[in-house]
């Protein structure tokens, strides 16, 4: 077993990748939505500037990238729902 210690960040990150490269992998998908608590990890997992977690993205930035080029129709939406509503 191992384990490390990660940021709340970089473990959303790790989520929404795992998420995003499952969907990617499925035939047929044109929308997908992204419900996440955290707007800043979300938006990092677009962002092509260098940043601390890119190394955490770089694989998914080419499936990304084949998923917008097959069609001007494919959506990748992100709703914002905060953990701590109430």
């Amino acid at each position: 077993m191992h384990t490390m210690n990660a940021s709340s960040t970089k473990a959303k990150i790790m989520a929404m990748r795992i998420g995003l490269e499952f969907t990617l992998s499925m035939e047929n998908i044109k929308y997908i939505t992204l419900i996440t608590d955290s707007i800043y990890a979300a938006k990092k997992i677009f962002d092509t500037t260098m940043h601390p977690h890119q190394s955490l993205i770089t694989p998914l930035a080419t499936k990304i990238h084949e998923f917008f080029a097959k069609s001007a129709d494919h959506i990748i939406s992100i709703w914002h729902c905060p953990s701590n509503l109430k």
